[in-house]
């Protein structure tokens, strides 16, 4: 089956309920927040991962849940994007990154892996020339393991952060997704700035919680 001028976003995680509040799982927050704001049809288990597909503007969008655990995520990448003749620049991974400040975020296309089991799994099995919307969760404090710290849920302070930062990055997602990663960039660090300086003036801030972990279930 062709795909043509279709676009994926896979957001990295591990599945079942145990795992969905760990900042490892933030790349599955996104993607459940998208597929909510932007009504995306329901999810179905495909490919050993969920999967939905919904409209961005002009573009014809994938989401794509790997439910292989984190380490594995290549593979139901590569099964869909072979089934739907898509290629790694057609790809856009979103997951948590522990040499970013905590809060923050950047995207880039192609390079290593700085150690993430998750991209290793899809750099192995679709190549490298990705594009990856990578996610600060900070280093862990001194003395802590960092295996442990990605293990481990957000506190409650940090989980409102991180909901207002991938909030913003939905709202501004058509941006990415016709090749404009700076855009993206500035317009989602000018809504951060916004959003600060309405905080400092005691003006009353939305809260916009995510999806919670029932979206992370496989469906009939």
């Amino acid at each position: 089956m062709r795909a043509d001028g279709f676009k994926l976003i896979a957001g990295l995680g591990n599945p079942g309920s145990t795992y969905v509040k760990q900042r490892h799982n933030v790349g599955f927050r996104f993607v459940d927040h998208l597929a909510k704001v932007r009504s995306f049809a329901p999810w179905k288990r495909r490919f050993n991962a969920l999967v939905t597909v919904g409209l961005i503007d002009e573009h014809r969008v994938f989401l794509i849940k790997p439910m292989t655990f984190m380490n594995r995520s290549g593979q139901p990448l590569r099964t869909f994007c072979d089934d739907y003749s898509l290629k790694a620049p057609a790809l856009t991974v979103v997951h948590d990154e522990l040499d970013l400040k905590f809060g923050t975020f950047r995207c880039k296309t192609g390079g290593g892996d700085g150690g993430h089991n998750g991209l290793k799994s899809i750099s192995a099995s679709v190549g490298r020339a990705y594009q990856r919307l990578r996610i600060g969760i900070g280093r862990p404090p001194q003395g802590r393991d960092a295996e442990r710290w990605v293990l481990a849920n957000f506190s409650a302070k940090e989980a409102l952060s991180i909901n207002l930062l991938i909030h913003l990055m939905v709202e501004e997602i058509a941006i990415l997704l016709a090749a404009d990663p700076n855009g993206f960039s500035n317009r989602v660090h000018a809504a951060l700035v916004r959003h600060a300086r309405d905080r400092q003036r005691g003006q009353s801030v939305e809260d916009r919680p995510l999806t919670n972990g029932a979206l992370h279930r496989p469906w009939d």
